[in-house]
């Protein structure tokens, strides 16, 4: 019964959908987000998963904070506009593509603070075809 104030108030996510999409621009990949849905969401962090399902990173939807891949903290986002949409609005997130690939990634999705996950749509990876 809560779930509706604390959506208004800017405390916990809306249901969405978020429409994610990927490009390849130079060496990383531009994902753009529109929040599709009644209210606005908070977007916390971006996942990579490997051919089995297994997290390979997690990165925060923020570039001040840093993903381990292979064992190494790096520097995955390089650029973030912001963490939070209203209706209607669009971001635009860019991960590092060599540190992306390093990572040995197979799918990519963003989740919003309540943990739901919204999965990354292209048609060709940094290296070939990922989904």
């Amino acid at each position: 019964g809560f779930d509706w104030l604390f959506v208004k108030l800017g405390l916990q996510s809306g249901g969405g959908p978020l429409n994610v999409t990927a490009t390849e621009e130079d060496d990383g990949l531009v994902l753009t987000l529109r929040n599709d849905g009644n209210n606005g969401m908070t977007i916390s962090a971006i996942h990579g998963l490997d051919e089995n399902g297994k997290s390979v990173f997690a990165a925060m939807a923020s570039t001040s904070f840093r993903a381990r891949i292979n064992g190494e903290k790096v520097n995955l986002v390089r650029e973030a506009d912001k963490r939070r949409l209203k209706k209607g609005e669009s971001t635009r997130i860019v991960l590092d593509g060599p540190l992306l690939e390093a990572s040995d990634y197979q799918t990519v999705q963003v989740l919003d603070s309540n943990g739901e996950s919204w999965p990354v749509q292209w048609a060709r990876g940094i290296q070939g075809s990922r989904c």
